[in-house]
């Protein structure tokens, strides 16, 4: 520069490109500690890194899911502390899993700020291990000043506060990140401020059903999140190259096989690194139920609809999206390869597990319908409206929907004591439920039971027979409210088994009871000749 006009001329062109473009700023200005030398070097961002910055920008609700270690926390570290010395009136909190994690994020900024020019920077009004205050002036030389906080996970988040930015770093370590965010939300929707969730896949922590939930629902436009998936391939010193595997002549990543030599296996490898956004969501892992989801990774919807009274002896179906049922497959004898030529009806074939809810509005009955012959899960109902007549009348419907030849098909109920639906069913005239013997509480003999009270001893049968089922069976089970709920129930740390925080496990009991239906029946369905198609579906092929 020749004069000092022509450099304050420059620095402030400057300073209004770096106002204008984060990525003018992170190319001109930010400097990184390098992972093996610790020396000080350039920020360049790898192409992903960079194609992922306006999604960043430009929405308030985003939502980053990666593999390890692809640069995430540099480049979000140097984006809040472009948008604290660039804007007045921010406040940028970082939620962390751990307190030393809060502060080593904070110690990146520290970082890059100590190494910008000093005529690019506001001045520092306060600094501490937790936060870092920018001094910005409005018209009027009153203060309007930016900050930074970097905290440890708490319950009430950011909750007190007003926050113009939230990262939630490291979303998937934190069991309470569901309920953070719920009480971080309203300030941040008061303050028309913005949300970026970072996680990766490891399916075994606290915080992985929240992030996968929040992400799937962003994928099917069911909130308002942006979605952005980072693959491990995005940072480019990690090679793609095919190479044999050297075990069984598969080929391979040259990265993923190096990995998978130094140690990790292929489903530590999955998680850690996954290659795909549906390798990244899967289900496997994390839960009680683990690997026995892999083959169930396929969710696919039914037919939505309700069941009717056709005559006062059989029901028919009815189409309707917003019914309480949904179907994956209709009984045998309405099959589309039905005909009079080859009639015959089926015993045994159908049985039908249900968890019974006390309340309306609160936890869902859900019932099952599950296809001995197939072992298919065929269909479900699921309502928190109906009250336990209501539902008792529905199960009514749905065993004669699916009978056998003389009697409804088989229920098996889980409850957690006496219920009007049972009762209702047995005024009905149903009388094929699953009974157990049980010491009976008075005395020292037995009584019988219909189908399981709902006690911590009989819910570990329940879920483990659901488990080795899922795990064995050569069905698929497709519904998505089912696998939903088995990727969000665990082992909880006092050694009980039930759902997440937040979430339910109605659909997991409901199935996990027609899979003892199975099981108690023993004997394998067998047909027997009958026609007794329902007069409905007669008149509906001009038959009648």
């Amino acid at each position: 520069m020749n004069t000092a006009i022509d450099q304050e001329k420059y620095r402030l062109n400057e300073c209004f490109n770096v106002i204008e473009s984060f990525l003018y700023f992170v190319a001109s200005y930010c400097w990184i500690e390098a992972k093996d030398t610790g020396e000080a070097i350039p920020f360049k961002l790898w192409p992903e890194q960079k194609r992922i910055v306006p999604k960043i920008i430009d929405n308030l609700l985003v939502v980053i899911l990666k593999a390890r270690q692809l640069g995430l926390t540099w480049m979000v570290a140097a984006y809040v502390l472009w948008m604290a010395i660039t804007r007045p009136l921010q406040l940028i909190v970082i939620i962390s899993s751990k307190e030393d994690t809060a502060k080593e994020f904070l110690a990146r900024v520290r970082f890059i700020l100590v190494r910008l020019p000093e005529w690019l920077v506001p001045e520092v009004a306060r600094e501490t291990t937790e936060e870092l205050e920018f001094t910005h002036t409005d018209e009027r030389g009153y203060p309007v000043n930016s900050i930074i906080k970097s905290l440890p996970t708490t319950k009430s988040g950011a909750q007190s506060k007003t926050p113009t930015c939230l990262v939630i770093d490291e979303a998937h370590e934190s069991r309470d990140v569901g309920r953070l965010y719920a009480a971080s939300k309203p300030g941040i929707e008061a303050a028309g401020g913005k949300v970026i969730v970072i996680a990766n896949s490891v399916k075994d922590t606290g915080g992985w059903p929240w992030v996968r939930r929040i992400f799937t629902e962003a994928m099917h436009n069911a909130n308002n999140f942006i979605h952005i998936f980072l693959p491990w391939w995005a940072h480019p010193g990690r090679s793609r190259t095919m190479v044999d595997d050297g075990q069984g002549g598969n080929r391979i990543a040259e990265f993923k096989r190096n990995q998978i030599r130094g140690g990790m296996d292929e489903e530590d490898f999955s998680q850690h690194y996954p290659e795909t956004e549906a390798e990244a969501i899967s289900l496997l892992g994390g839960s009680y139920f683990g690997r026995a989801l892999k083959r169930h990774n396929d969710p696919m919807p039914g037919i939505k609809g309700r069941l009717e009274w056709d005559t006062d002896t059989q029901v028919k179906f009815v189409q309707d999206e917003r019914g309480i049922w949904e179907f994956w497959r209709f009984p045998y004898r309405l099959h589309p390869d039905w005909s009079d030529g080859n009639d015959s009806h089926w015993l045994d074939r159908y049985c039908v597990g249900t968890d019974l809810s006390q309340g309306l509005g609160q936890d869902y009955s859900v019932a099952y319908v599950m296809d001995r012959l197939d072992q298919d899960i065929v269909a479900r109902c699921r309502s928190n409206r109906l009250d336990e007549d209501e539902w008792g009348y529905e199960l009514h419907k749905a065993v004669t929907f699916y009978k056998d030849q003389d009697q409804g098909a088989l229920v098996i109920p889980a409850r957690r004591g006496a219920t009007n639906a049972i009762k209702r069913l047995e005024k009905l005239g149903h009388s094929n439920f699953y009974v157990r013997q049980v010491p009976d509480v008075v005395g020292n003999g037995m009584t019988k039971q219909i189908g399981f009270l709902e006690t911590e001893d009989s819910k570990k049968e329940l879920v483990g027979d659901l488990r080795t089922y899922l795990r064995t069976t050569k069905a698929r089970v497709y519904d998505a409210v089912l696998l939903d709920e088995c990727s969000t129930y665990i082992r909880h740390d006092n050694g009980k088994l039930g759902a997440e925080e937040g979430h339910h496990d109605d659909c997991v009991v409901s199935a996990a009871c027609a899979v003892q239906g199975d099981l108690w029946l023993e004997r394998r369905p067998r047909q027997v000749p009958r026609d007794d198609t329902p007069y409905w579906l007669k008149k509906m092929r001009g038959r009648a």
